[in-house]
């Protein structure tokens, strides 16, 4: 029995707010009530149900529920871990390579952080830090990695607000990526980029992947 539920976070790096989880976990119980039975409980949409009610930083909650005695039963969810860091003003959001934004961070703190060279005041920095510009950022630190590189800082330029500059570990030079083309296939380019102008000796001022299909360099 889920009668009473138990939340445990292992790897959380700081104490987990389980008080928040178990209430969240709790609610959601009283709307699925056949759902209280460890054989029955859809960890999946659990999960999905806390993502949307305020808890975005929970990225999945394990199938197996462990047994805490008589009708207390221990769920164990894993938070998101952030892979990237951006600071506006007072706030501070977290995103991971998935693309999700977030506030609460039980983790230690990225090594990337989002560098702001717009001079867009804060209202307008307010705006940048929406979730799907944190995703986009993420997805690319993300999809740099499957390449077998490490993004170190990522940069918004003076003058736009539809492009970021990546800098990689190993790398001389930045990559600029649009915000309004897929990242993965950005990220695909860039590594093929990165690996022609190496392999030719050429060490350009900046690689450019904004368009489809396309590399400059400079």
């Amino acid at each position: 029995s889920l009668a009473i539920p138990i939340v445990t976070a292992p790897g959380a790096m700081v104490a987990v707010d389980s008080n928040k989880y178990t209430s969240g976990i709790q609610t959601y119980l009283n709307g699925h009530f056949l759902q209280r039975l460890r054989s029955t409980l859809d960890v999946d949409e659990l999960t999905a149900y806390l993502q949307t009610h305020g808890s975005p930083e929970v990225a999945s909650i394990s199938p197996s529920v462990v047994y805490g005695g008589l009708g207390v039963g221990k769920l164990v969810v894993q938070m998101r871990q952030p892979a990237v860091v951006w600071h506006a003003g007072d706030s501070v959001s977290y995103v991971d390579t998935t693309g999700t934004a977030f506030t609460k961070n039980y983790y230690a703190e990225p090594a990337v952080q989002i560098v702001d060279q717009t001079g867009i005041k804060t209202s307008g920095t307010q705006v940048l830090a929406s979730n799907r510009f944190l995703g986009f950022v993420g997805k690319v630190i993300g999809r740099m990695s499957a390449q077998d590189y490490t993004v170190n800082k990522v940069v918004l330029p003076e003058g736009t607000t539809r492009q970021v500059e990546v800098h990689v570990d190993g790398v001389g030079y930045p990559v600029k990526f649009s915000v309004d083309r897929p990242a993965g296939e950005q990220a695909e380019d860039a590594a093929r980029a990165i690996k022609y102008v190496t392999g030719k000796g050429i060490a350009p001022e900046y690689l450019d992947v904004r368009v489809s299909g396309k590399a400059y360099y400079r």
